[in-house]
């Protein structure tokens, strides 16, 4: 019997041995108060004892009373206006069990209970919320209905039915409607809230605040989550502990650090004990933000605050690390929870595998999962499988069967991830045939390969360079009836621009469009970079450079130039052109595109350039989880060198920076010989691509 049976059962027997006390031969029936008493004051003795003698207890109560206690409703309680001189005998009743009577009728309604004592408060604290938030009659059939409608997620059925019914105005009737919404119709939980809250006035409950405002992060509407909270405060309403927690995590998904850390301070200024939950929101934070010495911080002002910190803390804070490409400083983690205490478990050293396999250093993952079967966990198909995405990043098809030998010898059977992780191995060793034979010895098992696996055998062709087999994979996706996603049809269309194939990719362009796949600005620049590469292979003529440019100005993103404003002490502002996501060919119009944006500022009367110099973007930097692209890189160095002296940015090989006054000169010179700032007056600058295939695509891999 569970803690809040036992609570419930042994508020029963108290009542009841006081009620046989006080009863007369009407109330009790044909049995004698005596006998009654000596029979219930006895259970009640047992309901203190053991939680075998408990049970028993309980079952011989129901035996005795079978004929005098009709259970009900778990909110129905005793009939209202008794009169005064029958008071003793009425208050035998609690809310879990009807009063002992003879001649009630069948039909119940709920109404306030009585009030406990002390030690009845104690006893079933785990029913405290529904008993004491009772004040109005509420008929079975009609909360019967509220739960019904609630469960099959009749959200406007439900709304009329506690308009109509005043009765039902009641804080924990909502909130129970509101708890007991289907888990798979989230939307549901802030429409019927807005709806009873805000128009009829019901006061909600911490649980329901707190729920609604989790469903509205899961939703991705933080903006009302964050309204939510306001009105709780305004309204005067305590900040609970997990409504405090789940606007904690609302504000972790918008990586606003500086909040939680503030609801934390008004939280203990509050005098609410730690809230654990608020800390993981506040690691979490401050790990999207990739400031892993703040995540670090965290932990150690949770021990100045006397506040240990647990697993889960330490989980977050490991994630963060991995996430961040940063394994190596977050190690330490494993050895201080064993200090104290805390045995982390295989999930915890999975995500610290995890980030080595991100920053491809499959030894030390290898090392990682050997220290947890040290520690006596058992090997898991996750830490396995993880194990083997660190090996196939490599290029390591041996060692990814090696791993899944030790899986079969430890009685753990390879997946479809297992068997994914060996044939994406021997895609990135270029070997497109072994991927081939993977394909088909995972479907030979009985695994039905899904749109990943495709794609990766998709990949591995295209990267060879046999961009007709590639296509031959997509064929072969659909006679599986599996259907390609964006990504599949990006992969390909990523391979034919690589060739100048043009016709090839405004047939998969209709491909996409016909079966109602969303064709994205990356998706569209394929075919700039397509008639780019056509344009260099069939000796490079004007009217073709004309016409992907203005391909490239109907399909870029809008705006490759903006001013950026640099958050350091000094606050100051460069010219900075962003070429995140752009492929070979199209950074480079994308890089003439912002260039000419900028001339045309300088063209106009009074116009001042910023004090900083123009930086150029090209991809993340030096110690990025996922690099630029290197070829992108040398496309704008060598665009820019054909006008102006460029240097890279000290510490990040990711930005491009040209002197002010260099590129001042270079407008000039453009105005002064009133030439257009188009790609015909800068076809010199274009450089064409060094090799057909290279290791990976140039947008897909910014998909």
């Amino acid at each position: 019997m569970s803690a809040g049976r036992l609570a419930a059962a042994l508020l029963v027997a108290r009542r009841l041995s006081s009620a046989a006390i006080t009863s007369t031969d009407k109330t009790v029936g044909n049995l004698q108060t005596a006998v009654a008493t000596d029979l219930l004051a006895q259970a009640a003795e047992n309901f203190r004892g053991s939680l075998a003698n408990c049970h028993a207890s309980c079952r011989g109560i129901r035996t005795v009373c079978s004929q005098n206690i009709q259970l009900s409703h778990p909110y129905a309680s005793i009939q209202p206006n008794v009169p005064r001189e029958q008071d003793a005998q009425a208050n035998v009743a609690d809310n879990y069990a009807q009063p002992l009577h003879s001649e009630q009728t069948p039909s119940q309604t709920l109404v306030k209970p009585t009030s406990p004592t002390a030690s009845d408060t104690q006893d079933a604290s785990n029913y405290t919320e529904t008993s004491s938030l009772e004040t109005n009659k509420v008929p079975h059939l009609l909360y019967d209905e509220v739960i019904r409608l609630s469960r099959a997620g009749a959200v406007p059925e439900l709304t009329l039915l506690f308009r109509d019914h005043a009765v039902l105005h009641q804080k924990h009737i909502f909130n129970n409607a509101l708890l007991n919404l289907p888990a798979s119709r989230r939307e549901l939980v802030p429409l019927f809230y807005n709806e009873i809250v805000t128009k009829l006035g019901i006061q909600p409950s911490a649980t329901a605040v707190a729920k609604v405002m989790r469903v509205l992060g899961k939703l991705q509407r933080e903006s009302e989550a964050k309204a939510l909270w306001r009105d709780w405060l305004d309204k005067g309403y305590p900040a609970e502990a997990n409504v405090v927690a789940a606007y904690c995590g609302i504000l972790a998904n918008l990586s606003h650090a500086e909040g939680v850390e503030s609801v934390i301070e008004q939280a203990k200024a509050a005098g609410l004990p730690p809230i654990f939950a608020a800390y993981t929101a506040l690691i979490r934070a401050w790990g999207q933000r990739r400031q892993m010495v703040k995540v670090r911080q965290v932990l150690l002002d949770m021990k100045e605050d006397g506040v240990q910190p647990n697993e889960l803390h330490y989980r977050a804070a490991i994630h963060a690390h991995a996430q961040n490409a940063r394994p190596h400083e977050a190690e330490y983690m494993i050895v201080e929870m064993k200090e104290a205490g805390i045995l982390p478990a295989s999930q915890t050293y999975a995500m610290l595998m995890d980030g080595y396999a991100v920053t491809n250093q499959p030894r030390k993952a290898a090392q990682l999962m050997q220290d947890c079967i040290d520690d006596g966990h058992q090997p898991t198909l996750g830490l396995c499988n993880t194990l083997i995405k660190a090996w196939a990043k490599t290029g390591e098809p041996g060692e990814v069967r090696a791993v899944m030998m030790n899986m079969r010898s430890a009685g753990l059977q390879p997946d479809i991830i297992s068997w994914g992780g060996l044939l994406h191995a021997h895609a990135k060793a270029v070997q497109p045939g072994k991927a081939a034979e993977v394909m088909r010895e995972l479907s030979s098992l009985g695994l039905r390969p899904g749109v990943v696996i495709y794609t990766t055998l998709l990949n591995a062709y295209g990267v060879a360079g046999d961009v007709a087999a590639a296509h031959q994979v997509l064929r072969d996706m659909r006679a599986a009836r599996v259907p390609p996603n964006n990504f599949t049809y990006s992969s390909l269309m990523a391979f034919y621009s690589q060739a100048g194939n043009v016709p090839k990719i405004l047939a998969l362009q209709k491909e996409m469009k016909d079966q109602g796949l969303h064709m994205d600005a990356v998706t569209q620049l394929f075919m700039v970079e397509a008639a780019m590469e056509s344009w260099s292979r069939s000796g490079r003529p004007l009217h073709i450079l004309a016409q992907a440019e203005d391909m490239f100005e109907r399909c870029s993103k809008p705006g490759p130039r903006h001013t950026h404003k640099i958050l350091d002490p000094r606050h100051w502002q460069s010219v900075f052109i962003d070429l995140h996501y752009y492929g070979y060919w199209s950074c480079q119009l994308a890089l003439l595109a912002g260039l000419r944006r900028i001339y045309t500022d300088f063209c106009q009367p009074g116009y001042q350039w910023p004090t900083a110099d123009l930086v150029v973007s090209v991809g993340k930097g030096t110690n990025s989880v996922h690099r630029h692209q290197s070829h992108v890189r040398d496309a704008v160095l060598h665009f820019l060198q054909h006008l102006v002296p460029v240097k890279l940015a000290a510490g990040n090989d990711g930005l491009v920076t040209v002197r002010r006054l260099d590129m001042l000169k270079v407008f000039e010179a453009v105005q002064s010989q009133q030439q257009p700032f188009n790609a015909a007056t800068f076809v010199e600058c274009f450089t064409a691509r060094q090799q057909e295939f290279g290791n990976l695509q140039d947008l897909t891999s910014r998909l």
